[in-house]
């Protein structure tokens, strides 16, 4: 009999020390909700992107414009539309994409086409006209952890914060991240 209360006092210890770990863990944050504006934007862009993709340039164009005027305080999403509305100004004009004049817009195409390598290049282009540009060293920190380098890209990505705050939301909120957001080096690069 003693046995048998001997293992029920072990086991119940095993517990008490396995919630405690799981108590001590960081629980991820929560993303917040979007409002039914930005939901609605949202719906927008990705009908204006499916536009794109059946090289209806002209509509989609017709359609991305509007997005960008109507919520320029969502500067992801406006970071976005100026990326989709350059695909289709080069389309339509039959400009080589490489002939693009903003270094962050060609780098954001790379990026986004997981050309990694490409995107630092022209992101250090960036970075050097403008040291102080957040967009561009919040992307070339994603660049950098996309492409498996997670020092840097995690102070780079402390360095974005410092410089606008609004990086730790788009951190926090962006799909490219996802897969890290919960890990410590992650969250101490972030901050409260």
């Amino acid at each position: 009999m003693r046995a048998t209360e001997k293992r029920k006092s072990t086991t119940a210890r095993h517990r008490t020390k396995a919630a405690a770990a799981a108590a001590s863990k960081p629980k991820p944050k929560a993303r917040p909700k979007l409002t039914v504006e930005q939901e609605k934007a949202y719906r927008d862009f990705e009908h204006a992107v499916s536009l794109v993709y059946k090289q209806e340039y002209d509509k989609a164009r017709g359609e991305l414009k509007p997005l960008a005027e109507k919520y320029p305080q969502d500067r992801e999403l406006v970071d976005r539309v100026r990326i989709y509305l350059s695909v289709c100004e080069a389309r339509t004009q039959k400009a080589p994409r490489g002939e693009a004049a903003d270094p962050y817009l060609q780098a954001l195409l790379q990026y986004n086409e997981g050309e990694y390598e490409e995107a630092l290049k022209l992101l250090d282009k960036a970075n050097r006209g403008n040291p102080n540009d957040a967009r561009a060293l919040y992307l070339t920190a994603c660049a950098h952890l996309a492409h498996g380098e997670r020092e840097d890209g995690l102070k780079l990505l402390q360095e974005s914060i410092r410089i606008d705050a609004s990086n730790r939301y788009r951190a926090l909120n962006d799909p490219d991240l996802e897969e890290i957001r919960t890990a410590e080096d992650f969250v101490d690069a972030i901050g409260d």
